[in-house]
Protein backbone atom coordinates (compact mmCIF):
# COMPACT_ATOMS: atom_id res chain seq x y z
CA UNK A 1 0.00 0.00 0.00
CA UNK A 2 2.96 2.36 -0.36
CA UNK A 3 2.37 3.55 3.18
CA UNK A 4 4.63 1.14 5.01
CA UNK A 5 7.50 2.61 7.00
CA UNK A 6 10.75 2.66 5.08
CA UNK A 7 13.73 4.85 4.21
CA UNK A 8 14.62 6.31 0.83
CA UNK A 9 17.88 8.15 0.20
CA UNK A 10 19.17 10.54 -2.43
CA UNK A 11 22.18 12.82 -2.95
CA UNK A 12 21.68 16.41 -4.07
CA UNK A 13 24.25 18.93 -5.30
CA UNK A 14 24.60 22.40 -3.81
CA UNK A 15 21.85 23.72 -6.10
CA UNK A 16 19.38 21.06 -4.95
CA UNK A 17 19.50 18.79 -8.00
CA UNK A 18 19.25 15.06 -7.36
CA UNK A 19 22.45 13.44 -8.64
CA UNK A 20 21.91 9.98 -7.16
CA UNK A 21 18.95 8.08 -5.66
CA UNK A 22 18.52 4.69 -4.02
CA UNK A 23 16.25 2.11 -5.60
CA UNK A 24 13.68 2.67 -2.85
CA UNK A 25 13.72 6.41 -3.52
CA UNK A 26 13.27 5.87 -7.26
CA UNK A 27 10.29 3.56 -6.65
CA UNK A 28 8.63 6.10 -4.34
CA UNK A 29 8.51 8.72 -7.11
CA UNK A 30 8.52 6.62 -10.29
CA UNK A 31 4.94 7.68 -11.11
CA UNK A 32 6.22 11.18 -11.90
CA UNK A 33 9.55 10.83 -13.67
CA UNK A 34 13.01 9.50 -13.05
CA UNK A 35 14.03 11.57 -10.00
CA UNK A 36 17.72 11.73 -10.89
CA UNK A 37 18.26 15.04 -12.67
CA UNK A 38 15.22 16.70 -11.04
CA UNK A 39 15.37 19.46 -8.46
CA UNK A 40 14.54 18.00 -5.06
CA UNK A 41 11.94 20.66 -4.25
CA UNK A 42 10.02 19.68 -7.40
CA UNK A 43 8.93 16.51 -5.63
CA UNK A 44 6.91 18.39 -3.01
CA UNK A 45 4.49 21.20 -3.81
CA UNK A 46 5.33 24.50 -2.16
CA UNK A 47 8.79 23.46 -1.02
CA UNK A 48 11.39 26.20 -1.50
CA UNK A 49 14.51 24.94 0.24
CA UNK A 50 16.30 21.87 -1.06
CA UNK A 51 16.55 20.29 2.35
CA UNK A 52 14.67 21.10 5.56
CA UNK A 53 15.86 18.77 8.29
CA UNK A 54 13.18 17.43 10.63
CA UNK A 55 10.23 18.67 8.56
CA UNK A 56 7.27 16.50 7.56
CA UNK A 57 6.31 16.76 3.89
CA UNK A 58 3.05 15.72 2.23
CA UNK A 59 2.90 13.99 -1.12
CA UNK A 60 0.59 11.85 -3.27
CA UNK A 61 1.49 8.39 -4.54
CA UNK A 62 0.72 7.04 -8.00
CA UNK A 63 -2.89 6.30 -6.96
CA UNK A 64 -3.46 9.78 -5.56
CA UNK A 65 -3.29 8.69 -1.91
CA UNK A 66 -1.85 11.04 0.71
CA UNK A 67 1.48 10.09 2.25
CA UNK A 68 3.91 11.85 4.57
CA UNK A 69 7.70 11.80 4.83
CA UNK A 70 10.04 12.92 7.60
CA UNK A 71 13.15 14.59 6.17
CA UNK A 72 16.65 14.03 7.50
CA UNK A 73 19.46 16.02 5.89
CA UNK A 74 23.23 15.88 6.13
CA UNK A 75 25.21 18.54 4.27
CA UNK A 76 28.63 17.72 2.76
CA UNK A 77 31.43 20.34 2.61
CA UNK A 78 34.81 20.53 0.82
CA UNK A 79 38.11 21.34 2.46
CA UNK A 80 37.48 25.06 2.11
CA UNK A 81 34.17 24.76 3.99
CA UNK A 82 31.95 25.20 0.95
CA UNK A 83 28.79 23.11 0.77
CA UNK A 84 29.09 20.86 -2.26
CA UNK A 85 26.31 18.32 -1.77
CA UNK A 86 23.83 16.86 0.67
CA UNK A 87 22.43 13.50 1.65
CA UNK A 88 18.66 13.42 2.11
CA UNK A 89 16.81 10.52 3.70
CA UNK A 90 13.01 10.29 3.63
CA UNK A 91 11.24 8.21 6.25
CA UNK A 92 7.61 7.30 5.51
CA UNK A 93 5.63 8.46 8.56
CA UNK A 94 2.14 8.26 7.06
CA UNK A 95 0.77 5.98 9.77
CA UNK A 96 2.16 8.13 12.58
CA UNK A 97 0.70 11.26 10.95
CA UNK A 98 -2.80 9.85 10.56
CA UNK A 99 -2.77 8.50 14.13
CA UNK A 100 -1.80 11.97 15.34
CA UNK A 101 -4.52 13.62 13.23
CA UNK A 102 -7.16 11.19 14.52
CA UNK A 103 -6.10 11.96 18.08
CA UNK A 104 -6.53 15.71 17.48
CA UNK A 105 -10.07 15.22 16.19
CA UNK A 106 -11.29 14.46 19.72
CA UNK A 107 -10.70 18.13 20.60
CA UNK A 108 -11.39 19.68 17.18
CA UNK A 109 -14.92 18.35 16.70
CA UNK A 110 -18.21 18.91 18.50
CA UNK A 111 -20.08 15.62 18.02
CA UNK A 112 -19.32 11.94 17.33
CA UNK A 113 -20.90 12.36 13.89
CA UNK A 114 -18.60 15.26 13.00
CA UNK A 115 -15.59 13.33 14.30
CA UNK A 116 -16.44 10.28 12.21
CA UNK A 117 -17.06 12.36 9.10
CA UNK A 118 -13.63 13.99 9.36
CA UNK A 119 -11.95 10.71 10.33
CA UNK A 120 -13.40 8.85 7.35
CA UNK A 121 -12.18 11.60 5.03
CA UNK A 122 -8.64 11.28 6.47
CA UNK A 123 -8.65 7.51 6.12
CA UNK A 124 -10.10 7.49 2.60
CA UNK A 125 -7.69 10.15 1.35
CA UNK A 126 -4.73 8.30 2.85
CA UNK A 127 -5.51 4.70 2.04
CA UNK A 128 -7.76 5.07 -0.99
CA UNK A 129 -10.55 2.73 0.10
CA UNK A 130 -13.58 2.70 -2.17
CA UNK A 131 -16.06 3.09 0.66
CA UNK A 132 -16.07 3.61 4.42
CA UNK A 133 -18.75 3.60 7.08
CA UNK A 134 -18.48 4.56 10.74
CA UNK A 135 -20.90 3.13 13.31
CA UNK A 136 -21.32 3.90 17.02
CA UNK A 137 -22.46 1.33 19.58
CA UNK A 138 -25.67 2.16 21.47
CA UNK A 139 -27.91 -0.08 23.56
CA UNK A 140 -27.11 -3.42 21.94
CA UNK A 141 -27.06 -1.93 18.43
CA UNK A 142 -24.64 -0.13 16.18
CA UNK A 143 -25.89 2.96 14.36
CA UNK A 144 -24.45 4.38 11.14
CA UNK A 145 -23.29 7.97 11.70
CA UNK A 146 -21.05 8.74 8.72
CA UNK A 147 -19.96 7.23 5.42
CA UNK A 148 -17.81 7.92 2.37
CA UNK A 149 -18.46 6.37 -1.02
CA UNK A 150 -21.72 4.67 0.03
CA UNK A 151 -24.96 5.15 -1.86
CA UNK A 152 -28.08 6.35 -0.06
CA UNK A 153 -29.71 2.97 -0.65
CA UNK A 154 -26.78 1.09 0.87
CA UNK A 155 -26.80 3.38 3.92
CA UNK A 156 -30.53 2.90 4.44
CA UNK A 157 -30.17 -0.90 4.42
CA UNK A 158 -27.84 -1.01 7.42
CA UNK A 159 -28.44 2.26 9.24
CA UNK A 160 -29.06 0.36 12.49
CA UNK A 161 -27.75 -3.17 13.09
CA UNK A 162 -28.14 -5.42 16.13
CA UNK A 163 -24.99 -6.57 17.92
CA UNK A 164 -25.42 -10.33 17.85
CA UNK A 165 -23.66 -13.52 16.69
CA UNK A 166 -26.36 -14.00 14.06
CA UNK A 167 -26.75 -10.33 13.10
CA UNK A 168 -27.85 -9.87 9.46
CA UNK A 169 -24.72 -7.85 8.63
CA UNK A 170 -21.00 -8.28 9.15
CA UNK A 171 -20.86 -5.07 11.18
CA UNK A 172 -23.17 -6.49 13.85
CA UNK A 173 -21.28 -9.80 13.99
CA UNK A 174 -17.89 -8.10 14.15
CA UNK A 175 -19.12 -5.92 17.02
CA UNK A 176 -20.37 -8.99 18.88
CA UNK A 177 -17.21 -11.08 18.43
CA UNK A 178 -14.95 -8.00 18.75
CA UNK A 179 -12.64 -9.14 16.00
CA UNK A 180 -11.78 -7.98 12.51
CA UNK A 181 -13.69 -9.81 9.77
CA UNK A 182 -12.75 -10.02 6.09
CA UNK A 183 -14.69 -11.45 3.17
CA UNK A 184 -15.01 -11.29 -0.59
CA UNK A 185 -18.30 -10.30 -2.19
CA UNK A 186 -18.56 -13.81 -3.68
CA UNK A 187 -18.37 -15.31 -0.19
CA UNK A 188 -20.66 -12.71 1.41
CA UNK A 189 -23.30 -14.92 2.99
CA UNK A 190 -25.44 -12.45 4.90
CA UNK A 191 -27.85 -9.81 3.56
CA UNK A 192 -28.30 -10.44 -0.17
CA UNK A 193 -29.61 -6.92 -0.77
CA UNK A 194 -26.49 -5.41 0.84
CA UNK A 195 -24.24 -7.69 -1.21
CA UNK A 196 -25.92 -6.56 -4.41
CA UNK A 197 -25.67 -2.90 -3.40
CA UNK A 198 -21.93 -3.28 -2.76
CA UNK A 199 -21.44 -5.00 -6.10
CA UNK A 200 -23.18 -2.12 -7.88
CA UNK A 201 -20.58 0.38 -6.65
CA UNK A 202 -17.73 -1.93 -7.69
CA UNK A 203 -16.72 -3.28 -4.30
CA UNK A 204 -15.12 -6.73 -4.17
CA UNK A 205 -13.83 -7.01 -0.60
CA UNK A 206 -15.32 -6.06 2.76
CA UNK A 207 -13.30 -5.54 5.96
CA UNK A 208 -15.09 -4.83 9.25
CA UNK A 209 -13.07 -3.75 12.29
CA UNK A 210 -14.53 -3.16 15.78
CA UNK A 211 -13.59 0.09 17.53
CA UNK A 212 -12.55 -0.86 21.06
CA UNK A 213 -11.11 1.37 23.79
CA UNK A 214 -10.08 -0.24 27.09
CA UNK A 215 -12.23 -3.31 26.40
CA UNK A 216 -15.27 -1.12 25.70
CA UNK A 217 -16.97 -1.42 22.33
CA UNK A 218 -17.26 2.10 20.89
CA UNK A 219 -18.34 1.30 17.34
CA UNK A 220 -17.37 -0.34 14.08
CA UNK A 221 -15.52 0.73 10.93
CA UNK A 222 -16.52 -0.95 7.66
CA UNK A 223 -14.26 -0.77 4.60
CA UNK A 224 -15.24 -1.65 1.04
CA UNK A 225 -12.37 -2.01 -1.43
CA UNK A 226 -11.60 -3.20 -4.91
CA UNK A 227 -8.93 -5.68 -3.84
CA UNK A 228 -7.89 -7.78 -0.89
CA UNK A 229 -5.79 -6.08 1.77
CA UNK A 230 -2.43 -7.62 2.64
CA UNK A 231 -1.73 -8.78 6.22
CA UNK A 232 0.37 -5.64 6.74
CA UNK A 233 -2.48 -3.45 5.50
CA UNK A 234 -4.99 -5.21 7.75
CA UNK A 235 -2.65 -4.66 10.69
CA UNK A 236 -2.33 -0.97 9.79
CA UNK A 237 -6.12 -0.69 9.60
CA UNK A 238 -6.41 -2.17 13.09
CA UNK A 239 -3.94 0.41 14.43
CA UNK A 240 -5.94 3.19 12.81
CA UNK A 241 -9.15 1.80 14.32
CA UNK A 242 -7.57 1.62 17.78
CA UNK A 243 -6.81 5.34 17.70
CA UNK A 244 -10.20 6.13 16.18
CA UNK A 245 -11.87 4.25 19.04
CA UNK A 246 -10.01 6.34 21.63
CA UNK A 247 -10.91 9.64 19.96
CA UNK A 248 -14.53 8.61 19.42
CA UNK A 249 -14.86 7.50 23.04
CA UNK A 250 -13.57 10.88 24.26
CA UNK A 251 -15.94 12.76 21.97
CA UNK A 252 -18.94 10.56 22.89
CA UNK A 253 -18.26 10.90 26.61
CA UNK A 254 -17.98 14.68 26.41
CA UNK A 255 -21.14 14.86 24.32
CA UNK A 256 -22.97 12.80 26.94
CA UNK A 257 -21.88 15.19 29.71
CA UNK A 258 -22.94 18.21 27.64
CA UNK A 259 -26.22 16.54 26.75
CA UNK A 260 -27.02 15.88 30.42
CA UNK A 261 -26.38 19.54 31.22
CA UNK A 262 -28.68 20.64 28.39
CA UNK A 263 -31.31 18.16 29.53
CA UNK A 264 -31.19 19.54 33.07
CA UNK A 265 -31.72 23.06 31.72
CA UNK A 266 -34.59 21.85 29.55
CA UNK A 267 -36.29 20.12 32.48
CA UNK A 268 -36.10 23.26 34.61
CA UNK A 269 -37.64 25.30 31.79
CA UNK A 270 -40.34 22.68 31.24
CA UNK A 271 -41.27 22.62 34.89
CA UNK A 272 -41.39 26.41 35.13
CA UNK A 273 -43.56 26.63 32.02
CA UNK A 274 -45.85 23.87 33.27
CA UNK A 275 -46.43 25.68 36.54
CA UNK A 276 -47.16 28.92 34.68
CA UNK A 277 -49.56 27.09 32.32
CA UNK A 278 -51.37 25.51 35.27
CA UNK A 279 -51.78 28.91 36.91
CA UNK A 280 -53.09 30.36 33.65
CA UNK A 281 -55.74 27.62 33.37
CA UNK A 282 -56.79 28.11 36.99
CA UNK A 283 -57.07 31.88 36.59
CA UNK A 284 -59.03 31.53 33.35
CA UNK A 285 -61.53 29.22 35.06
CA UNK A 286 -61.92 31.45 38.10
CA UNK A 287 -62.51 34.57 36.00
CA UNK A 288 -65.30 32.85 34.11
CA UNK A 289 -66.80 31.20 37.17
CA UNK A 290 -66.71 33.89 39.86
CA UNK A 291 -63.67 32.54 41.68
CA UNK A 292 -64.82 28.93 41.86
CA UNK A 293 -62.20 26.20 42.05
CA UNK A 294 -61.54 23.87 39.17
CA UNK A 295 -63.72 20.76 38.82
CA UNK A 296 -62.14 17.67 40.32
CA UNK A 297 -61.59 15.96 36.97
CA UNK A 298 -59.65 18.94 35.57
CA UNK A 299 -57.61 19.33 38.75
CA UNK A 300 -56.79 15.63 38.64
CA UNK A 301 -55.69 15.89 35.02
CA UNK A 302 -53.41 18.80 35.80
CA UNK A 303 -51.88 17.04 38.79
CA UNK A 304 -51.42 13.51 37.40
CA UNK A 305 -51.34 13.64 33.59
CA UNK A 306 -48.11 15.58 33.54
CA UNK A 307 -45.54 13.83 31.39
CA UNK A 308 -42.92 16.54 31.85
CA UNK A 309 -43.01 16.30 35.65
CA UNK A 310 -43.03 12.49 35.49
CA UNK A 311 -40.01 12.54 33.22
CA UNK A 312 -38.15 14.95 35.50
CA UNK A 313 -38.72 12.57 38.40
CA UNK A 314 -37.59 9.60 36.33
CA UNK A 315 -34.43 11.40 35.23
CA UNK A 316 -33.57 12.37 38.79
CA UNK A 317 -33.82 8.69 39.75
CA UNK A 318 -32.12 7.12 36.70
CA UNK A 319 -29.51 9.73 35.77
CA UNK A 320 -31.01 10.50 32.35
CA UNK A 321 -31.75 6.98 31.12
CA UNK A 322 -35.46 7.83 31.00
CA UNK A 323 -34.85 9.98 27.92
CA UNK A 324 -33.36 7.05 26.03
CA UNK A 325 -36.57 5.05 26.00
CA UNK A 326 -39.12 5.46 23.22
CA UNK A 327 -42.86 4.92 22.83
CA UNK A 328 -45.04 4.45 19.77
CA UNK A 329 -46.05 7.79 18.34
CA UNK A 330 -49.73 6.88 18.19
CA UNK A 331 -49.66 6.25 21.96
CA UNK A 332 -47.94 9.59 22.58
CA UNK A 333 -50.54 11.39 20.44
CA UNK A 334 -53.42 9.53 22.11
CA UNK A 335 -52.25 10.56 25.59
CA UNK A 336 -51.77 14.19 24.52
CA UNK A 337 -55.28 14.35 23.03
CA UNK A 338 -56.79 12.89 26.20
CA UNK A 339 -54.98 15.52 28.30
CA UNK A 340 -56.07 18.38 26.05
CA UNK A 341 -59.74 17.37 26.08
CA UNK A 342 -59.72 17.81 29.86
CA UNK A 343 -57.34 20.77 30.15
CA UNK A 344 -59.29 22.76 27.54
CA UNK A 345 -62.45 22.60 29.68
CA UNK A 346 -61.93 26.04 31.35
CA UNK A 347 -61.83 27.77 27.95
CA UNK A 348 -65.43 26.82 26.99
CA UNK A 349 -64.46 25.72 23.49
CA UNK A 350 -65.79 22.77 21.60
CA UNK A 351 -62.62 20.87 20.66
CA UNK A 352 -62.60 18.43 17.76
CA UNK A 353 -59.28 16.63 17.25
CA UNK A 354 -58.87 14.15 14.39
CA UNK A 355 -55.77 11.94 14.26
CA UNK A 356 -55.20 10.25 10.91
CA UNK A 357 -53.99 6.59 10.91
CA UNK A 358 -50.29 6.42 11.79
CA UNK A 359 -47.80 4.19 9.89
CA UNK A 360 -46.72 1.30 12.13
CA UNK A 361 -43.45 1.19 14.03
CA UNK A 362 -42.78 4.94 14.38
CA UNK A 363 -41.45 5.85 17.82
CA UNK A 364 -40.74 9.09 19.68
CA UNK A 365 -39.07 10.11 22.92
CA UNK A 366 -40.94 10.41 26.23
CA UNK A 367 -41.14 14.20 26.08
CA UNK A 368 -43.16 14.21 22.88
CA UNK A 369 -46.45 13.74 24.70
CA UNK A 370 -45.71 17.06 26.35
CA UNK A 371 -44.70 18.63 23.00
CA UNK A 372 -47.87 17.43 21.25
CA UNK A 373 -50.05 18.49 24.18
CA UNK A 374 -48.42 21.91 24.25
CA UNK A 375 -49.06 22.49 20.52
CA UNK A 376 -52.69 21.41 20.88
CA UNK A 377 -53.46 23.43 24.02
CA UNK A 378 -51.78 26.41 22.38
CA UNK A 379 -54.46 26.26 19.66
CA UNK A 380 -57.15 26.14 22.34
CA UNK A 381 -55.74 29.09 24.30
CA UNK A 382 -55.55 31.34 21.23
CA UNK A 383 -58.80 30.32 19.54
CA UNK A 384 -61.20 33.12 18.52
CA UNK A 385 -64.19 30.89 17.74
CA UNK A 386 -66.29 28.55 19.95
CA UNK A 387 -65.42 25.48 17.86
CA UNK A 388 -61.82 24.37 17.31
CA UNK A 389 -60.95 21.83 14.64
CA UNK A 390 -57.51 20.22 14.74
CA UNK A 391 -55.97 17.47 12.64
CA UNK A 392 -52.87 15.37 13.27
CA UNK A 393 -51.21 13.61 10.35
CA UNK A 394 -48.09 11.41 10.45
CA UNK A 395 -46.22 10.06 7.41
CA UNK A 396 -42.89 8.32 6.87
CA UNK A 397 -40.79 8.73 3.71
CA UNK A 398 -38.50 6.24 1.95
CA UNK A 399 -35.46 7.43 3.91
CA UNK A 400 -37.24 6.71 7.19
CA UNK A 401 -37.86 10.35 8.17
CA UNK A 402 -41.08 10.86 10.12
CA UNK A 403 -43.15 13.96 9.28
CA UNK A 404 -45.82 15.16 11.73
CA UNK A 405 -48.33 17.85 10.78
CA UNK A 406 -50.65 19.46 13.36
CA UNK A 407 -53.22 21.81 11.78
CA UNK A 408 -55.93 24.01 13.28
CA UNK A 409 -58.58 26.49 12.12
CA UNK A 410 -57.46 29.22 14.51
CA UNK A 411 -56.48 32.83 13.85
CA UNK A 412 -53.16 31.80 12.35
CA UNK A 413 -49.70 33.32 12.73
CA UNK A 414 -48.53 36.16 10.44
CA UNK A 415 -45.41 35.49 8.37
CA UNK A 416 -43.36 38.01 10.35
CA UNK A 417 -44.02 36.06 13.57
CA UNK A 418 -43.58 32.50 12.31
CA UNK A 419 -39.95 32.42 13.47
CA UNK A 420 -40.20 34.61 16.57
CA UNK A 421 -42.64 32.26 18.36
CA UNK A 422 -39.78 29.76 18.69
CA UNK A 423 -37.50 32.23 20.48
CA UNK A 424 -36.96 32.13 24.27
CA UNK A 425 -38.76 35.43 24.81
CA UNK A 426 -41.96 33.83 23.49
CA UNK A 427 -42.32 32.10 26.86
CA UNK A 428 -42.50 35.45 28.63
CA UNK A 429 -44.48 37.35 26.02
CA UNK A 430 -47.14 34.86 24.98
CA UNK A 431 -46.81 31.75 27.08
CA UNK A 432 -47.13 29.54 23.98
CA UNK A 433 -44.20 27.33 24.89
CA UNK A 434 -43.30 26.69 21.24
CA UNK A 435 -39.74 27.55 22.21
CA UNK A 436 -39.74 24.49 24.48
CA UNK A 437 -41.41 22.37 21.80
CA UNK A 438 -38.56 23.30 19.48
CA UNK A 439 -36.02 22.33 22.15
CA UNK A 440 -37.70 18.96 22.62
CA UNK A 441 -37.70 18.34 18.87
CA UNK A 442 -34.03 19.38 18.69
CA UNK A 443 -33.20 17.03 21.57
CA UNK A 444 -34.12 14.18 19.23
CA UNK A 445 -32.34 15.66 16.15
CA UNK A 446 -35.57 16.87 14.55
CA UNK A 447 -36.78 20.09 12.90
CA UNK A 448 -39.92 22.18 13.39
CA UNK A 449 -41.46 25.05 11.47
CA UNK A 450 -44.80 26.79 10.90
CA UNK A 451 -46.86 26.93 7.70
CA UNK A 452 -50.28 28.35 6.81
CA UNK A 453 -53.02 25.72 6.87
CA UNK A 454 -54.29 27.38 3.70
CA UNK A 455 -51.11 28.35 1.76
CA UNK A 456 -50.73 32.11 1.47
CA UNK A 457 -53.57 32.89 3.90
CA UNK A 458 -52.33 33.08 7.53
CA UNK A 459 -55.80 34.02 8.84
CA UNK A 460 -57.22 30.61 7.91
CA UNK A 461 -55.27 28.62 10.48
CA UNK A 462 -51.83 27.23 11.24
CA UNK A 463 -49.94 24.05 10.48
CA UNK A 464 -47.03 23.01 12.74
CA UNK A 465 -44.64 20.68 10.89
CA UNK A 466 -42.16 18.44 12.73
CA UNK A 467 -39.66 16.09 11.06
CA UNK A 468 -37.80 13.41 13.00
CA UNK A 469 -35.15 10.91 11.88
CA UNK A 470 -36.08 7.34 12.71
CA UNK A 471 -33.58 4.75 13.88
Amino acid sequence: MDNTVGDSTCVIDRDGMIVWASQSFVEQFSHRAAPVGMMFNQLFAGMTDACRHGETLEDRDRLGRRRFFRVECRRMYNSRGDRVSGIVMLSNVTLMKILSDLSKLSTQTQTPKELLEKALWLIKETYGYMGLAGFVARDGEIELLASKGWTEKLKSMISVVPIAPDAPSMAGRSAYHREQMVTTIEEYGLMTSVKEAIERIGGEFVVVTPLIDHDRLIGVLTVIHTRALSPAELSTLEEVCSQLAISLNVRSSEEAISSRAEDAKLFVELLAHEIAAHNSIINTWRKKNSGENLPDNVRWAMDSNDESVATIKAVSETGGDALLRTILIEESIKRAIADVRILSHPYDHKVNIVSKPVPPGITVGPLFQYAFRNVLINSVMHAKTPAIDMEIKVVKDRMGTCKIEISDNGPGIPDERKSSVFRPESLKNSGTGLYLVKKIVGRYSGRIWIEDRVPGNPSRGTRIVITLPQR
